[in-house]
């Protein structure tokens, strides 16, 4: 990063061909003038600051005066150690240009020659040099030296100094152990050749007086004032001729003294600089802000590998320090993950990064994954931490905690119930009846860096790190306010899932559940808390039933069954439209035909002696569903006719399409073709008037079932591969299986073996995935057809065996066309194999697992496929 040992002991890039620069000489070009031996770049007379590798670059154009210099020897000559990204060359060409703005005809300095290299275009003088060396005095300032390299910190520093050339006060910003002293410490280290009277860190951590930071500015640059005079003014009248950068360091717990002094210096002081750190800005009208992220972070779902892994800052970051203390650290394929895992849960900050990679050489990955849980009181320590209450990350939220005062603090500290964000509406339950005190510590917090915003579409969403919060969760214990904030916060989302469930039935689904989906971590916070001893059960069960659709939409089934059997379990004395709405989420969310239809009943009963129209009319879709599925299609029927004319009294649009949907499915079952095309076209009206894009692909489905049924199998074909592709967009699983299933057997009837074989297989691991043990069913059978198909009677007759056993295990009826199927199968491998050898694979196969299935079917091989 730091180019200054690249150059000889008088300043000059090295010399190696093409251009040769001339440290004797110094170039006049509009307002500038540049002096390469004295490393100083000046505009009317005030140095601009410059990284030396822009400087070096502006030095070899200005030598070359108007000719072409190449790519090749611009990177030969400034970054003579090794070799270098490209684009390094166009950060600091583009830092170059916007320092040097436009020349009076509003042309560029230096003009692109594609292909070829850079040009200084601008009218260029030189002069010897008039030995006037502003940089005789080197030793000037006091920014140390960089104690090791500074990751991930790039564009932050690239962004300050080109604040710095574009106003002479510039605030680093952000939140205790983010990296803003060392960033400000790269910043000056890589510009202080610009200043002759120095680049001066001025530590403000340990003051306590305001009046000290004029002392403080005094003592460190040695400005010889009188004890009289050692004054905001008297320090000013010092600094008045002065070419200097001051680094004003640790600025939030004196912030209103710390701009008064800046803003004297500034309109005293025409050639001073001043580079601010703090939480938050000073609040002067020339002053720019450079706010400091979080370091780079591998996305929660992405696979992270050891080679990866350090293309991320944060994990970058915590393998390097961990390397410096224990050299033989090396990050293996298991370790990658966990090392990620440490760097999301820190948030990407670099100080609890470096104290938890301090702990490596002793505790290893695994236990500081596991030591998170207690992190104030595993990260201690470290041999890069710059500040010393940065020695523990406990020491540095202790710092900013006590900078608030205490209205603010109990905010804060109520703030931490909220996981994963919050909308400023949710703020109402730390109001204690003063919502506009609240709005005031949200804004005031979101200042001082302890809070982040994210601007939504849906508006303003508001965040605290994880160590953040977890600082404030400890403060809120103290205050013994944790347990009523924790039951206020599940009653306010308890709330805002009821009434988002009311309007499910016609909004668009996709954006419903968009709006909820910013509140997983804080639904999972509130019924973590309501099912934990001391929770509220009642609160649980609220929350479960109102959240199952969003379950459901999230793809989210297996952890939401968790829940629900929480919350079944001990329901005496519940009332019964809760329990009628609890039974029914429960029926929604099991797949075993069996419970599905127990629970449907307990549902419809609760619902009964409650008179809950919409609950009832739930209850006995799902009913009608359990019944259509065990063949008894009348009896289905007669249930859902019941189902439709409730919810249609509750005006429940989409509930109504599930039940044309089955409908359908019967009437096409029972023959009747022309009833089940017209019972799915209402369904799917209402599925798209409603945005309701899973029961658009279930009316594809069934819409290819009837054209397959109908013999129009490339229809068929074009219609499934249409729900497929939908299905895959909305990434449903469920219908992803359900697809590729029918998919298999459409390709079946086309004698498309490869075909069929490649959508079975895809769908077999996918259903078992989303635990859909019919569907398992289904599609191994359909798996044994096309081996017997391919001539693999005996790996035919095992499928068979596994797919007749899940079936009975379920008690699930295969529909007509299975049954079918199964018949033609069975006959087909009878013949081939024999009564006995076929009742040995059904024997075998019936024994099976899952994993057994998946190993056989992956060793099956089919002939290519011909042309």
């Amino acid at each position: 990063m730091f180019a200054q040992e690249e150059y000889d002991d008088q300043g000059r890039a090295p010399q190696s061909g093409g251009v040769v620069t001339s440290p004797n000489l110094e170039f006049v070009f509009g307002p500038y003038r540049l002096s390469e031996s004295a490393r100083l770049l000046l505009r009317d007379g005030v140095p601009v600051p410059l990284a030396s590798r822009a400087f070096g670059l502006l030095a070899i154009l200005l030598a070359g005066r108007g000719s072409i210099v190449s790519r090749d020897e611009l990177l030969r000559r400034v970054w003579p150690g090794g070799p270098v990204h490209e684009n390094n060359l166009a950060v600091q060409m583009s830092t170059l240009r916007r320092a040097l703005g436009k020349a009076r005809d509003g042309q560029p300095y230096i003009a692109t020659v594609p292909g070829r290299g850079f040009q200084f275009v601008a009218p260029v003088g030189a002069e010897e040099s008039r030995g006037a060396e502003p940089a005789e005095r080197p030793g000037m300032g006091n920014i140390p030296l960089p104690a090791n390299r500074l990751i991930g910190r790039s564009a932050v520093i690239a962004g300050a100094i080109a604040a710095l050339h574009e106003s002479r006060l510039v605030s680093l910003i952000g939140p205790s152990g983010i990296g803003k002293t060392r960033a400000a410490l790269a910043v000056a280290f890589e510009i202080q050749e610009q200043f002759p009277d120095g680049a001066w860190l001025i530590d403000l951590a340990a003051l306590r007086e305001p009046g000290l930071i004029a002392a403080a500015i005094a003592t460190t640059m040695g400005l010889p004032v009188g004890a009289e005079d050692v004054t905001r003014d008297g320090v000013a009248r010092q600094l008045r001729s002065h070419v200097a950068l001051l680094v004003l360091d640790n600025c939030e717990h004196l912030l209103d003294e710390a701009a008064d002094l800046v803003a004297v210096l500034i309109e005293t002081c025409p050639r001073l600089h001043v580079l601010a750190t703090s939480h938050e800005r000073l609040g002067l009208a020339p002053e720019q802000i450079c706010p400091i992220e979080t370091l780079g972070l591998p996305p929660p779902d992405e696979v992270v590998t050891a080679q990866s892994l350090p293309g991320f800052a944060a994990c970058e970051l915590f393998v390097e320090r961990a390397r410096a203390l224990d050299r033989r650290f090396t990050v293996t394929e298991d370790g990658a993950p966990i090392v990620a895992e440490i760097c999301r849960r820190l948030d990407g900050i670099p100080l609890a990064i470096e104290l938890a990679a301090s702990r490596q050489a002793i505790l290893g990955l695994e236990q500081i994954r596991r030591g998170l849980d207690d992190r104030f009181r595993l990260l201690v320590g470290g041999e890069s931490v710059v500040v010393a209450r940065h020695v523990t990350l406990l020491g540095a939220h202790d710092w900013t905690w006590g900078l608030l005062a205490p209205e603010v603090q109990r905010t804060l500290a109520r703030l931490s119930v909220f996981a994963g964000g919050f909308e400023l509406a949710a703020t109402a339950i730390l109001a204690d009846g003063r919502p506009n005190e609240i709005v005031d510590h949200v804004v005031l917090l979101v200042e001082r860096s302890l809070l982040g915003v994210d601007h939504t579409e849906a508006g303003p969403r508001y965040r605290l790190l994880e160590s953040t919060r977890a600082y404030a969760a400890r403060r809120l214990e103290e205050r013994g306010e944790a347990a009523a904030m924790q039951r206020d916060h599940a009653g306010y989302f308890a709330t805002l899932f009821e009434t988002a469930e009311r309007g499910w039935e016609t909004m668009s689904t996709s954006l419903w559940q968009a709006n909820l989906l910013r509140e997983l971590d804080n639904l999972r916070a509130a019924l973590g808390w309501a099912f934990a001893p001391g929770g509220d059960l009642r609160l649980g069960r609220r929350l479960g039933t109102a959240s199952m659709r969003f379950w459901h939409n999230a793809r989210l089934v297996p952890e939401y069954r968790r829940w629900l059997d929480l919350a079944v379990a001990d329901p005496a004395g519940e009332d019964d439209r809760l329990m009628a709405r609890l039974w029914l989420a429960f029926a929604r969310s099991v797949l075993g035909l069996a419970r599905r239809a127990e629970a449907a009943e307990r549902a419809i009963a609760f619902a009964r002696a409650h008179a809950d129209a919409d609950t009832l009319g739930r209850g006995l879709a799902l009913k009608g569903e359990t019944l259509r599925r065990a063949d008894d299609m009348a009896g289905a029927a007669a249930v859902l006719v019941e189902a439709m004319v409730l919810l249609s009294s509750v005006e429940a649009i989409k509930s109504c399409a599930d039940v044309s949907q089955q409908l359908a499915v019967i009437r096409f079952h029972q023959g009747d073709l022309a009833a089940s095309r017209a019972l799915n076209a209402d369904a799917l009206a209402r599925y798209r008037a409603t945005g309701h894009d899973s029961g658009v692909i279930a009316c594809l489905i069934r819409a290819a079932n009837d054209q397959f049924a109908a013999r129009q199998i490339a229809e068929a074909v074009s219609a499934i591969t249409e729900a497929l592709a939908l299905s895959r967009r909305i990434r449903n699983n469920y219908l992803i299986e359900l697809t590729l299933g029918n998919l298999a057997s459409y390709e079946i009837a086309r004698d498309n073996w490869q075909a069929a074989w490649h959508a079975g297989t895809e769908a077999l691991p996918v259903a078992i995935q989303v635990d859909d043990q019919a569907g398992v069913a289904t599609i191994v059978q359909t798996l044994a057809e096309i081996a017997a198909g391919i001539g693999a009677q005996e790996s035919a007759a095992s499928l068979l065996g596994y797919s007749e056993a899940l079936f009975e295990s379920e008690q699930e009826a295969r529909d007509p066309a299975g049954s079918a199927s199964h018949a033609a199968l069975v006959a087909a491998l009878e013949a081939t194999l024999g009564p006995g050898t076929l009742a040995t694979c059904r024997g075998i196969g019936a024994q099976w697992t899952a994993d057994i299935v998946l190993a056989a079917t992956a060793r099956l091989m089919l002939p290519r496929a011909e042309g």
